[in-house]
Formats: C-alpha cells, structure tokens, sequence
C-alpha cells in the first residue's frame, strides 16, 4: 500500500475515527449477542408448548454442490476456523486461495455447523458468502418458516451436548451426517408461528448489523492501510 505522510493533528483525527468505527462495531456485536440470548430463551421456552418431537432429518435438505475447478480461489469462504465458538453470526471469512480441495457452494441463511470438534460449538448461518468448507455441514429447512426455529435449535446447550457425545473419534472427533440429523427436537406449526412473529423481525435486524460491521471492518482496514 501507498503510504500517506500526514500531520500530528490529522493523524489523531484518523485514530479518533477508527475509535469510533470500533465503537459502532462493538455496539453492533453487542446486539447481536443479546439476540442470541433471546433466541435460547425463546426457543427453550416455547419448546415446553410443543406436543410434537420429530428427527431433524425429516425436516431439512442437505445443500452444497462439491467443487472441482478452483472457482472458490478468489474469493472468501465459510470453514471452521473462522466460525465464531458459541455464536451464531459467522461475520468473518478465509481466503479461498488457502484452499485446494473439498469446497463446496452455499446459499445465503443456509444453517451450518462444524462437523469436526462438535465440543467448539460451531452452529449458524451462511451470510453474502458463496463458497463453503467440506468440514462445515450446510442445509435448509424444507419450510422456510422454521429457519429461525432450526436456528435456536443447531445453537442450544442440549443439541451440542448430543453431538459431542455422538461424535467419533479421538483426537479429531467427527459427528457424521446421519447421526446429526437423527436428533429429535419439538416442533408444532402453531407454536413456530407465534415464536416467529415475536423474533423474525429482530433477526431482520441482526441481519442488517452483521453486513454494517463488514462495511465497518472494511472502513477501519483501509484507513490503517493507507494512514499507519
């Protein structure tokens, strides 16, 4: 990068304007947070309304086409070392070019969760992202109005406490695909429909601050870039 000789008094005008960009990042994670909070309570509360269990499996479709030809390679892509422990807001990405081998693509609010070390908690969304890790299971509700619902449900205490027991192997334990959607969870329409009604709103605007923080990082990068 070019690097631009400036003045004491300019310079701290620069460093006042990265501290206040981290600040509308920190606000922004902040909110984030506290939604993924409500999600949990919301989810293990209206689960108690449920008279309906049934296997995931019945209620999802795999995603992902399997790569051949390199097209990840210049652009970002989902894999599990950038998926955030315990949080459902995947907001950071790898470069493609580290990657020569099993990717895969995926769609924007496909859910996805790592495969690999279930114990790290690593359940969420794909966001403005096209390419993802083969390590990182993605795939959609068959009815889009449980997204949300399969959401809380991929991200709860008791779904990765079933696939960290459930997970083989030792020093690289692995929850295979047929035994992660054989988790039963409760589902009844009625219920979805009032859960939905009170969050899908707050997710819209969880959604909306996940892509200002990127907007954010990215001003903060460049002003480092160009100034430091």
């Amino acid at each position: 990068p070019i690097y631009y000789p400036v003045n004491n008094k300019f310079k701290q005008h620069i460093v006042n304007t990265i501290g206040s960009v981290d600040d509308l990042i920190e606000k922004n994670q902040e909110f984030l947070d506290k939604f993924q909070v409500l999600l949990s309570k919301y989810y293990d509360s209206f689960s108690l309304k449920c008279s309906n269990e049934v296997k995931l499996g019945s209620l999802i479709i795999r995603t992902g086409k399997t790569l051949k030809n390199d097209e990840w390679m210049e652009s970002k892509l989902l894999d599990l070392s950038t998926m955030p422990n315990g949080s459902i807001f995947v907001n950071n990405f790898s470069d493609g070019s580290a990657f020569s081998t099993n990717i895969k693509t995926v769609n924007n609010f496909d859910l996805v969760y790592g495969s690999i070390r279930p114990y790290f908690k690593k359940a969420g969304f794909a966001l403005d992202v096209n390419y993802i890790a083969g390590s990182v299971y993605s795939f959609k509700p068959e009815n889009e109005k449980y997204m949300l619902w399969l959401l809380a449900c991929i991200s709860s205490d008791s779904f990765h406490s079933f696939t960290s027991s459930s997970s083989q192997g030792t020093k690289m334990p692995i929850i295979n695909w047929d035994t992660f959607t054989s988790f039963k969870l409760k589902l009844d329409d009625s219920t979805i429909d009032d859960f939905n009604k009170k969050l899908l709103p707050v997710f819209e605007m969880c959604v909306n601050k996940m892509r200002e923080n990127r907007k954010l990082k990215l001003i903060k990068q460049q002003l480092l870039d160009k100034y430091f």
